[in-house]
Parts: structure tokens; C-alpha cells; sequence
């Protein structure tokens, strides 16, 4: 996506597009996947691990991005895409061999309804494995 394009993304989901917003997000679209903090700040370093964190966690608020964190505890970042659903429940899987993050799809309505009876404020699962581009 080009900057334009990411200014658009911005004002849809009513986020002010400064210049370390814009190129946090399109790292992550234009990349098209999971990154760490410590992965970010080495892209963004015009930003301090601050401003950062404020502007990541924003993007969650917004369900712009979604924050799982990896097999060894890390907190990654990825891009929600267009055809995220906002506020769906579904598990990701990063695939081990292109890095990459993909949706998988949603829990059934029954599953969720079994949940009720608990208070899960989110429901992040992340399977590592192979995606099918790789296989």
C-alpha cells in the first residue's frame, strides 16, 4: 500500500495519520506480518519504545491490529487486513516457513455460546504450522 493508501486506512478507522502511524502501519501491510517490538524499533527509529507502544496499542484499540503473542512469549504486531472482521474470534497461524500471520476461521457460534459463562475480555490463539501458499 502506498502512504495515500495507508492515510485512507487511518481516517477510516478515525486514527489521525502522523508520520510515525503511518509508517507503523505500513510496515506492517506492506509486510504482511507479525513483528515484535524489538523488530519494530529497529524499522522505526525515529520513535522511542514509548510512543511506539502508545501507537501499536491504539491500533489494537481500533481492531485496526491484533497483538498475539509468539511460542516464546513475545508480543507481536500484525495487520488485521480489509477482510478482518472487526471484533470476529477466530485463531491465526504463523507459519513457520514464510512468517507470516493468517486468519483461520471463526469459532462456531456454539463454541462461543459455550464461553458465555466466563468473562474472556480476548481470546488470542496462535498455531504455528505451515500456511497453504507453503505447502
Amino acid at each position: 500500500m502506498t502512504n495515500q493508501e495507508i492515510e485512507a486506512v487511518l481516517k477510516k478507522y478515525k486514527c489521525r495519520a502522523t508520520a510515525i502511524r503511518i509508517k507503523a502501519l505500513s510496515l506492517l501491510v506492506n509486510h504482511g506480518k507479525a513483528f515484535s517490538i524489538s523488530e519494530i524499533e529497529e524499522h522505526l527509529r525515529e520513535a522511542d519504545r514509548v510512543t511506539i507502544y502508545r501507537t501499536f496499542n491504539s491500533f489494537v484499540e481500533l481492531s485496526l491490529v491484533s497483538k498475539v503473542f509468539n511460542n516464546k512469549g513475545v508480543t507481536c504486531f500484525f495487520y488485521n487486513g480489509s477482510e478482518h472482521k472487526e471484533k470476529c474470534v477466530h485463531p491465526h497461524l504463523h507459519c513457520t516457513s514464510c512468517n507470516r500471520i493468517v486468519c483461520l476461521p471463526e469459532y462456531p457460534e456454539s463454541y462461543l455460546k459455550t464461553l458465555d459463562q466466563y468473562k474472556a475480555d480476548h481470546i488470542p490463539v496462535l498455531m504455528e504450522g505451515v500456511c497453504e501458499n507453503c505447502l
